[in-house]
């Protein structure tokens, strides 16, 4: 019986993949799944920080001036926060003044989950003690009790209508990078 002549080896791989071309698709899947994985636990900061995702205002009685205000925040980074304290006051950028709106919201420790836990400050105000702009300023520490730098967040007086089935009422429009300098060299969180 005559031979067959041999397959040359690029028709070899070509005939492999063929028949078994669920390998071609998955191995390739499985490495995009790990280098995202790896990639996203790389920028991941390895002490905690906390970054507030969410802010709007709730309307709270029919009185005009009664208001909730609510911020929502995500520790992003790899450790648990610990000993977290939410401030939110009013500052003029004009007048170059800052003042309590409500008393300190605390919570205890917010971990580090993959998935990013949430937490939820809310704050009772009155609108008419509102001056410029809003800034939120959250305190926290890490498991073995040393503080980490506040982090200072603005926002629009001026909320955004937003039509919501969840009872929020507006959400409000971040500070721009020109609002933040502004305030760069006189607010301080450490005097509130």
């Amino acid at each position: 019986m005559p031979r067959k002549p041999s397959a040359s080896p690029l028709r070899r791989v070509l005939t492999f993949v063929n028949e078994t071309r669920w390998i071609a698709w998955v191995l390739p899947l499985v490495g995009i799944v790990i280098v995202a994985t790896t990639y996203r636990n790389a920028i991941r900061p390895d002490r905690p920080e906390l970054r507030v995702t969410e802010a709007y205002l709730d309307k709270t009685s029919p009185t005009a001036g009664d208001t909730t205000w609510v911020a929502k925040y995500q520790n992003v980074g790899e450790k648990a926060a610990t000993s977290i304290i939410a401030k939110l006051s009013t500052v003029d950028l004009a007048t170059k003044k800052a003042r309590l709106l409500a008393p300190p919201y605390k919570l205890a420790r917010l971990s580090a989950e993959p998935d990013f836990r949430s937490a939820v400050a809310e704050f009772k105000i009155d609108r008419k003690d509102v001056l410029g702009m809003f800034a939120i300023c959250l305190y926290y520490s890490d498991d073995r009790g040393e503080a980490l730098e506040s982090a200072v967040n603005l926002y629009k007086t001026l909320p955004i209508p937003m039509s919501s089935s969840d009872g929020r009422c507006c959400e409000l429009a971040d500070g721009t990078t020109a609002d933040h300098e502004a305030i760069a060299s006189w607010f301080s969180c450490a005097k509130l």
